[in-house]
């Protein structure tokens, strides 16, 4: 097995060679999972020599980074999306780079649509949703079925589009449907809706990707104060979404960073329960931000308009419940958290799965959350809980290196004369 050094830690992505001389790509961050996982002993020519196919249900960062590593390990993928696009709601997300990367990953969604389009070994279907799932583990027959458009975009090859039903055998199933930003308009106290004024962390982004912050901040020297409000949909015990969403911290940080960066008069202060840095790279941005960033612990109970018309007045309650103080705004952004999609609970009846109490699907145990009460059923990025794009791809990459020991297995067992004596993976070289 490959020996990873200290060295390697600091290029983005790492080349390995398998058994059969062929390049794996895998992005640094999940090089323990594919050390674990990916790159065992006899594991490609095992796989290679089965026709092995792999459902993979969700066309996000997750569903294409489990289907391409899968396809770079010679098994067959068919990568189903409902939308009419891939790359799900982080394609979306704008680059929050300023003069140096932020690593906010969005740029790696472009990249892993490019590598899935073209690679061979995986046929893409939009407009497409699981419909049944009969069988077991090595030997399902899945039926899909056209999804209505929810919008008027054309799928980017016309042969993508799923036009009829079909059934597809195959021998495992990976879920990779995601999640979704909370709706803030059914927490109608902080104005979503109501006030011009206020938007979401997901508005902004969006007019960052547009290249069009003059709606949300015009140039020029005058002082623009923005309040970002933190956990709106998660956190909450009342509504039952007492979870964190993994990401909300440091996207409200990266967006002001990018905000000061294109506005130097922007005055940002960030109202919050607590902070999430999970991380000693991100703890080194939120330090800076330190210094040039108010922020107030407490939980904004009310947004309603200021004295002063355009002005948006923030009642903040503080620690401890015993006093609330006011704030004047000129911008409020409310850092949404994420939710489960409206198709888990359908999907999960289809598939006979669980659901958690959140409304996630449920892994098969604390220590199992890739893999479920189902057999050859797995579990990938946030459907299972909330997940930034660099957690998904960590969780699609595990997901696809318990796929290939799976397989490997069931190779095994009908083509034990056809293993290999040897086939440890070796680093060949690094790609900065």
């Amino acid at each position: 097995m490959a020996r990873i050094t200290a060295e390697d830690t600091r290029h983005e992505f790492c080349k390995y060679l398998n058994a059969e001389g062929d390049a794996l790509y895998f992005h640094a961050e999940t090089r323990r999972d594919v050390g674990r996982y990916c790159c065992m002993r006899r594991t490609t020519r095992a796989v290679k020599n089965k026709q092995s196919k792999v459902i993979v249900v969700g066309g996000g960062i997750a569903g294409m980074t489990v289907a391409g590593a899968v396809a770079n390990l010679g098994i067959d993928v068919t990568l189903v999306e409902r939308d009419r696009r891939l790359g799900g709601h982080a394609a979306n997300w704008a680059c929050m780079a300023t003069e140096e990367c932020a690593r906010c990953s969005a740029c790696l969604v472009e990249d892993q649509i490019s590598k899935i389009s073209a690679h061979p070994g995986i046929e893409i279907l939009l407009g497409a949703r699981l419909g049944a799932c009969q069988g077991e583990a090595g030997g399902f027959q899945v039926t899909l079925e056209p999804e209505p458009a929810a919008d008027n975009l054309r799928p980017p090859r016309r042969e993508w589009l799923l036009s009829e039903g079909r059934t597809v055998p195959c021998q495992a199933v990976v879920l990779a449907t995601g999640c979704e930003p909370y709706n803030p308009s059914d927490s109608p106290l902080l104005g979503y809706g109501r006030f011009d004024g206020v938007s979401t962390t997901q508005d902004l982004d969006r007019i960052l990707r547009e290249d069009d912050l003059a709606r949300f901040a015009p140039d020029g020297d005058t002082p623009l104060r923005v309040a970002f409000i933190q956990c709106v949909g998660s956190r909450d015990r009342k509504s039952g979404r007492e979870y964190c969403s993994q990401f909300c911290c440091r996207t409200t940080i990266r967006l002001i960073q990018r905000l000061r960066y294109l506005r130097p008069a922007v005055e940002a202060t960030v109202f919050y329960i607590d902070l999430q840095i999970m991380s000693k790279e991100f703890g080194m941005f939120y330090g800076r931000a330190r210094d040039e960033v108010r922020f107030i612990r407490g939980v904004p109970a009310e947004v309603c308009p200021g004295e002063t018309e355009g002005v948006l007045r923030v009642y903040s309650v503080a620690p401890g419940g015993d006093r609330t103080e006011a704030f004047e705004f000129d911008r409020v952004v409310l850092a949404v958290g994420l939710v489960p999609t409206d198709s888990h609970r359908s999907l999960a009846e289809v598939m006979g799965l669980d659901l958690n109490e959140f409304g996630f699907f449920a892994g098969a145990g604390p220590d199992a959350l890739l893999t479920t009460s189902r057999p050859g059923v797995f579990l990938a990025g946030a459907c299972s809980g909330p997940a930034d794009i660099q957690g998904s791809r960590r969780q699609a990459m595990a997901v696809a290196g318990l796929l290939a020991r799976q397989l490997d297995n069931d190779g095994r067992q009908q083509a034990s004369s056809q293993l290999p004596l040897g086939g440890d993976v070796h680093v060949k070289e690094r790609v900065g």
